[in-house]
């Protein structure tokens, strides 16, 4: 079997507001370490599957933040052996697709692995279960079926008000990491950016290349997510990591 190369990419030119930080959230302290430095670790030591390859991490970052990333990647080296995973820097967009992008053009894998910079915690074995369906299907996510019933709801008369229930057993919580065959991201960003589109994540982006008949071109396959492989987003989530981390390190 010929080995498949991986480029992992992490968009992290993002402020932070919602977790009231002054700064990039991803450059916060938590459990003796900065958070990106967690994520990173967590994409270094994956599991992957037999005949796929982590050939580089690419952070899309803010240029100046260069100098704070920077020294992650020093310390991140010393513990790598000779054939080491090549960790760059690219620079980040004002939005998070504007940073895919740029990641992806510097890409050289034959394929990409999106991560947030904020979910610290992704298991080893999930990293391992996305790319062996990506390696199988061309594009594959994690996601968490929703347990909590999911209302529609609309601002009415300076109020919220529902406008629908949805059929819970249709929706399914998206994480990262998302792998994709280079080319199919490559190809949906591109016609994103034609179209004026803007996903919420690259798996939208994906799922609006359609054929004639208006079907998938690339349907995207979901695998079991995990319940701590959360999005650090708020103060709270930052606690709640860090407990975690700190219980895993002990």
């Amino acid at each position: 079997m010929t080995t498949a190369t991986i480029s992992a990419l992490v968009p992290a030119a993002g402020r932070g507001a919602r977790a009231n930080l002054e700064s990039n959230k991803v450059l916060a302290p938590i459990a003796g370490q900065p958070l990106l430095w967690w994520t990173l670790q967590a994409l270094l030591t994956a599991s992957l599957p037999t005949g796929m390859r982590l050939i580089e991490i690419i952070i899309a970052a803010r240029p100046d933040e260069y100098g704070s990333i920077s020294p992650l990647f020093s310390a991140l080296a010393e513990a790598q052996p000779e054939d080491a995973v090549a960790l760059r820097m690219v620079e980040g967009g004002a939005e998070r697709q504007q940073s895919v992008g740029n990641a992806v053009r510097a890409a050289g894998g034959d394929f990409v692995m999106v991560h947030d910079a904020a979910r610290p915690l992704v298991s080893a074995q999930l990293i391992n279960r996305v790319c062996v369906a990506a390696r199988r299907d061309g594009a594959a996510i994690p996601a968490l079926q929703a347990s909590d019933t999911v209302k529609a709801v609309v601002l009415q008369d300076n109020r919220l008000v529902v406008r629908e229930t949805l059929e819970r057993k249709t929706l399914w919580l998206v994480q990262t990491p998302q792998v994709f065959r280079r080319e199919i991201l490559a190809t949906a960003l591109t016609q994103a950016e034609v179209a004026g589109f803007t996903g919420t994540d690259c798996a939208s982006l994906v799922e609006q290349l359609t054929d004639a008949q208006g079907q998938p071109l690339h349907p995207v396959t979901v695998v079991e997510g995990e319940a701590n492989n959360f999005k650090v987003t708020y103060p709270p989530d930052l606690e709640r990591a860090a407990a975690l981390l700190k219980k895993a390190t002990d």
